[in-house]
């Protein structure tokens, strides 16, 4: 009798951890936005040069301005788009998440005035972007974020959207094409950045 209530004791175990293991696994985007009451909120999956972009999930928010969308097998390392209404800003995702929060205005989040919990990538991106539209940064602070950054999925997409159609920027970018591939050597986002720069090469060369 007391094998049998062992037992039963060790598989009541087991299956509180498995359930605790489901309920941990996967991905929650969630967030509260000011003057956004009953929009709709979109994510998509970001794309460089002329892949195109992809809408993964879609919210209703109620009318505080919550939000919740949830990814049961989580999200790949990337460049994810959050879109209300006319306003968007991108995310960068290493792929460990499992809890991001995001709270903020809507008529300032094009302007990267939020805070943002459970995903240092995006903190980072979040700060740079902020800089940029301060008009802040020079070509040499993007070339050390591209050296530094740890995710290079950051350098890659900010060197992207920043140093234009400027041959001169081109080894900023090669840099960032390198340490990207070392990262994340079978990533879609390395082939469609090497596109990109094939391009610019042609376009600065006539």
């Amino acid at each position: 009798m007391k094998n049998y209530l062992l037992l039963g004791i060790g598989l009541f175990a087991l299956l509180m951890a498995c359930q605790s293991e489901r309920q941990h696994h996967g991905l929650v985007l969630e967030g509260q936005i000011a003057n956004a009451s009953n929009l709709q909120v979109y994510l998509d999956k970001a794309s460089v040069g002329d892949a195109a972009s992809s809408v993964l999930n879609r919210a209703q928010l109620d009318a505080g301005g919550n939000f919740q969308m949830e990814f049961p097998e989580g999200l790949e390392p990337g460049v994810y788009r959050l879109r209300i209404g006319a306003k968007r800003v991108n995310l960068v995702l290493d792929g460990s998440e499992k809890r991001v929060r995001l709270s903020g205005d809507l008529t300032t989040l094009d302007r990267y005035d939020f805070d943002i919990e459970g995903s240092k990538d995006s903190k980072v991106y979040r700060d740079v972007m902020q800089a940029l539209v301060a008009r802040k940064l020079k070509s040499q602070d993007i070339q050390n974020l591209v050296d530094t950054v740890s995710n290079p999925l950051v350098g890659m997409f900010v060197a992207y959207q920043s140093l234009g159609q400027n041959r001169g920027f081109l080894p900023i970018h090669q840099k960032a094409m390198e340490r990207l591939k070392e990262a994340y050597p079978n990533s879609p986002y390395g082939q469609n950045y090497q596109a990109h720069l094939v391009g610019l090469q042609q376009i600065n060369t006539g």
